[in-house]
């Protein structure tokens, strides 16, 4: 499997970005910055480091 690396841009005065978003699906991807899910409804899946977590 392929990995995209995704590079993430912050604003200098909040290294952080907030996405609120629906997704049907998203290309495996990687960066080095930490991303955290929440889930508002239903489940998803989710692949780290080649482990499918749900």
């Amino acid at each position: 499997m392929r990995y995209i690396h995704e590079t993430i841009k912050f604003d200098q005065s909040l290294p952080a970005n907030i996405f609120a978003h629906e997704v049907d699906a998203v290309q495996s991807h990687w960066h080095e910055s930490i991303e955290i899910l929440l889930v508002a409804h239903g489940e998803v899946d989710v692949l780290v480091d080649g482990k499918n977590i749900i």
